[in-house]
């Protein structure tokens, strides 16, 4: 919802925005950019002049994203494709559209207000499909890196002069943004498969990042989330392209009987399509080059960590390619992604111990983000500390994260974030079952604010601390006063 707010106020909309519970730091970014967030919900808040809204309450950014045309004149259209003959020609003619995301109920104070105003309403997906049906849209998919791999392309094509359009789950560190609008019909999209989202959209490339179980509320089994992913990739018109990474079996299983052109990725496998080679970690970064059919770039410098932010570039790469960059270009625009927010993404320095915080939330997230910081402070302690993001996911790969986490020297482990369950008893249960199992030294802290304090003894200049997870964790970089 952040970047699609932030690519309407770009396309020349007055946005605003309500949310719960925002962060103090996200209402000040918004206001920076002109556009009002409102703390909770209230009937007032639904604007009576011209515009447009948007709606969400899970993430980052608002609730609830109101644009109105009060400045200029005569905002731009949803996309520089539209032409008003799609699902929401309401934004260009209507006097207001409510946007909404997924976790905003129909019962929500200010819809109602919009139903009895007859506002226009749409979800954040129906918004987005929108885009892409009238833009040249990639969108990445995948169970891990699909923000990453979003802004790395986005920030890959604005380098080399394509001026893409983005919408990211992330904030770019250098941008201070997640969403931005382009001059042209190319577009990057990062595409959820959380409730099959990803199935309303219309991409001309569809990026499949790899397949594992995750979403555990909407996916019982792999073979139903294999099933959804086949489903995207076919969405994809006759003259379109999926990008695949091809040492991913599951991935290859979404494949089974597609017909369409597929460009295939991958680290490890020689036969891929484009593959990532003479990787070194350097630092903050890496050095590699890539492998396309019969060519081999230059040496190319990423400014993140990490072996799996290689494969990251390498799918991004992959797409480039598809819509016309050279891998000269190719070189170029890697090398400009800065990184985002909740990546890796270095707070301070406290007490002699480099913070790092990062978003995963699923084993093999964790690993990697274990093993990229690992490479960055080979010779300091690794302390982790982790906020599992629900506890179905949680039960269904225990043993999973319990081994993932043990690759740390300490693990501290917080109460779980219910997210879209409800907290009860269960969550306390199972994340102490964690806790259980643990390989590593392990200790429990019952509350956000009693990080630091149970820190102080493991903090110093042999040691490291990682922050782990998707809830609201990194409130303890940005709330504490320690």
């Amino acid at each position: 919802m952040k970047a699609l707010a932030e690519y309407l106020n770009d396309r020349g909309w007055v946005v605003t925005g309500s949310d719960g519970d925002p962060e103090v730091r996200t209402r000040q970014e918004f206001q920076r950019k002109g556009i009002a967030v409102f703390r909770g919900h209230a009937a007032d808040q639904v604007p009576q002049k011209r515009s447009s809204s948007v709606t969400d309450s899970s993430g980052p950014g608002p609730d609830i994203v109101t644009s109105n045309d009060s400045s200029p004149p005569h905002p731009q259209p949803l996309s520089p494709e539209y032409r008003g003959e799609g699902s929401l020609k309401a934004v260009s003619h209507e006097s207001i559209v409510l946007i909404y995301s997924p976790a905003v109920p129909v019962e929500n104070v200010e819809r109602q207000v919009a139903r009895a105003r007859g506002i226009a309403e749409f979800s954040y997906v129906e918004a987005l499909a929108e885009l892409t049906r009238h833009s040249t849209a990639v969108a990445v998919a995948g169970t891990h890196g699909k923000s990453t791999t979003s802004a790395m392309l986005g920030t890959l094509l604005s380098a080399i002069g394509r001026s893409p359009t983005l919408i990211c789950g992330a904030e770019l560190v250098d941008r201070g943004r997640s969403g931005f609008a382009g001059d042209g019909s190319l577009m990057v999209v990062e595409a959820c498969e959380f409730r099959r989202h990803f199935l309303e959209l219309s991409p001309k490339v569809a990026c499949l990042l790899g397949i594992e179980p995750d979403h555990f509320d909407c996916y019982p089994d792999l073979d139903t989330a294999v099933d959804a992913y086949r489903e995207f990739a076919r969405r994809t018109p006759v003259d379109g392209t999926v990008v695949a990474r091809s040492d991913c079996q599951a991935t290859q299983r979404a494949l089974e009987g597609f017909t369409g052109r597929v460009v295939t990725f991958s680290l490890d496998d020689l036969a891929a399509d484009c593959q990532g080679i003479e990787i070194t970690a350097e630092g903050t970064g890496s050095r590699f080059r890539i492998r396309h059919a019969d060519q081999v770039s230059r040496w190319i410098q990423l400014r993140v960590p990490g072996r799996h932010n290689v494969l990251n570039a390498v799918a991004a790469a992959a797409c480039a390619g598809v819509v016309g960059a050279s891998l000269d270009e190719i070189a170029i625009g890697l090398k400009a992604f800065a990184g985002l927010r909740r990546r890796l993404e270095v707070m301070r320095n406290w007490r002699g111990s480099p913070v790092i915080d990062d978003y995963a939330h699923h084993p093999t997230e964790i690993r990697a983000a274990i093993s990229a910081v690992r490479a960055m402070y080979p010779n300091r302690r690794l302390i982790c500390v982790f906020q599992s993001h629900q506890a179905s996911r949680t039960a269904a790969l225990m043993d999973e994260f319990a081994a993932a986490l043990s690759l740390a020297d300490k693990v501290c482990i917080l109460p779980i974030f219910a997210a879209r369950e409800t907290a009860g008893d269960c969550h306390e249960q199972v994340a102490r079952e964690l806790l259980s199992r643990l390989t590593a030294p392990a200790v429990w802290i019952a509350t956000l604010d009693r990080v630091w304090g149970t820190l102080q003894t493991d903090a110093g200049t042999d040691a490291v601390i990682l922050t782990l997870g998707a809830g609201n964790l990194t409130r303890v970089h940005h709330d504490s006063t320690d």
